[in-house]
This record gives structure tokens, C-alpha cells and sequence, in this order.
């Protein structure tokens, strides 16, 4: 066995710690060295390096050094166990959340990548991948998005939130160019989010209009629309969604660019 042992400057450059955490530590007792050398100087022994690395990892855990300390006086694999399980569950949170950020950072930024290289506004048909809506009905227009987000935020929280909120609103009211009161919200939904508030949209043709400018000049943009399914004789699906794609990037609304699609259910043969 490795007898070999450490001065307090050796054993902190090994575990690239300061030397007065190490005093510290030995202060209050959490951990000190447990041998002397021939003229009275404490040495660390090379057995309490894995101990140590063991500290640190709880601590790193946020276990506090009283709760340390307490298990070090009445150390047992009962008590390690119920430890290390209750933090790997805090961990496995920790990892969960850091994935959600995650997803919202590259959303975020195939949005922004999307707007740089969108020059004017554009309408099509495209073949979108199959789509997971967390959707939150609520009759609203525009002067009630103080309402809105409170509301998405009392049933969402914010994690659901950071994937960005858009509109939805039925294809017979746009028909029926009554584009002022949308019929809810909805979010790309996380994986956590639940079966019955959400809504899977299949993989298939899609309307898919980009409008580069501000809100007020919606309303013309939507008539472009039903001209371009009137022309293409489409046959579209109940609900149309907007979102927008660079709020947080944009220093006027006349840069802000929104995203629309609405299914298609059916696409007519030109004679």
C-alpha cells in the first residue's frame, strides 16, 4: 500500500485547492491531516485523497458542511446511500433543466439565423417536420398580452415560456377576415410538457408565410395569404399559428419578423 505523504502545499497542488481552504477545513474539523513527520510537521496521508475528492463532490452537491460533518461522525452504507440517491435525483433535475436551456438556446438560434437571412416577407407551400404544440385556449387580442402571460405563466412556468409564446387562431375566422381576436397560445412543447394540453401536428404541406415588419401591417399580409390559397386552391386545416421569431434582437418593430402556418388538408390539382 502507498504510504507516501503529503505536505499541505503538495496535497493543495494536487487538488488544485487553496492552502486555506485546507486550513480552514482543518479548523473546523472537516478534514485534517492524520500523520506527523519526524520534526512535528501534519502530513496528509496519500489514503486521503479519495476522501477528500468524496468532500468536494458533496460540496459541489450543495451539501452543506454541517450535513458533511454529520455523516462523518457516524459514517455508514445506509447513510451514504440515502446521500448519494437523494443527489443524483437533485442531479438528474439539474440535468433535466440544463437540457430545457438548452433546447431554448438552439431554437433561439436557428430563429435568429433564420431572420438574418430572411430579406422580405415570403408565402409557400413547405413540408414541415412533425410538430408538439403545448396550446392554452384563451380569447384574447392584442392590448390583453399583460393577461396572457400571466396566464401562460400560472399554468406553464417559465421553462415552457423561454421556448417562446405564439398565437393561434381558427381558419374560419381568417376567412372570414376577422383577424383581431386569437383563440389561445401556444409554446413548442418541452418533454416533460403534458399529453392533454398539448397538440401533435403531422409531418406534411404546410402554409408557410415570413412577414418582415410590424404588427399593424398584419392584417394586409393576412390578405396575401388567402389570396395565395384561393390561387393555389387549398384546402387548409382548422387553426392557423403565428410566432414570432427575433422580439429580443431588434431595436424596431419594422425589423421584427413573424412566422405563420396553418396545415394543409388538401391541395387541388390546377386543371
Amino acid at each position: 500500500m502507498n504510504d507516501k505523504k503529503m505536505t499541505i502545499s503538495q496535497f493543495a497542488r494536487l487538488h488544485d485547492v487553496n492552502k486555506r481552504t485546507l486550513h480552514y477545513y482543518d479548523e473546523i474539523g472537516l478534514f485534517s491531516p492524520n500523520a506527523k513527520s519526524e520534526n512535528g510537521y501534519r502530513l496528509y496521508d496519500f489514503r486521503q485523497n479519495i476522501d477528500f475528492e468524496y468532500i468536494q463532490m458533496l460540496k459541489e452537491l450543495r451539501m452543506r458542511i454541517d450535513e458533511i460533518r454529520a455523516y462523518q461522525r457516524h459514517p455508514n452504507a445506509d447513510a451514504l446511500l440515502s446521500i448519494l440517491t437523494q443527489k443524483q435525483t437533485e442531479v438528474e433535475a439539474a440535468i433535466r433543466k440544463l437540457k430545457e436551456t438548452q433546447n431554448v438556446l438552439e431554437s433561439l438560434k436557428r430563429r435568429l439565423s433564420f431572420c438574418d437571412q430572411l430579406v422580405h416577407s415570403t408565402i409557400e407551400v413547405r413540408t414541415l417536420p412533425a410538430m408538439r404544440l403545448r396550446v392554452l385556449p384563451f380569447h384574447y387580442d392584442q392590448n390583453d398580452i399583460e393577461q396572457v402571460y400571466a396566464l401562460a405563466k400560472e399554468n406553464w412556468g417559465s421553462a415552457q415560456i423561454r421556448m417562446g409564446m405564439g398565437e393561434y387562431i381558427r381558419v374560419d375566422k381568417i376567412m372570414a377576415r376577422d383577424w383581431q381576436t386569437y383563440d389561445g397560445i401556444y409554446s413548442i412543447a418541452l418533454d416533460d410538457a403534458p399529453d392533454h394540453e398539448c397538440v401533435s401536428l403531422p409531418e406534411g404541406p404546410y402554409v408557410f408565410a415570413c412577414h418582415k415588419g410590424d404588427w399593424s401591417e398584419l392584417s394586409s399580409f393576412y390578405e396575401r395569404i388567402l389570396s395565395f390559397v384561393k390561387a393555389n386552391r387549398l384546402t387548409l386545416g382548422t387553426n392557423a399559428y403565428e410566432f414570432g421569431l427575433n422580439e429580443f434582437a431588434i431595436a424596431s418593430m419594422d425589423e421584427y419578423v413573424t412566422f405563420l402556418f396553418i396545415p394543409i388538408l388538401h391541395e387541388k390539382n390546377h386543371d
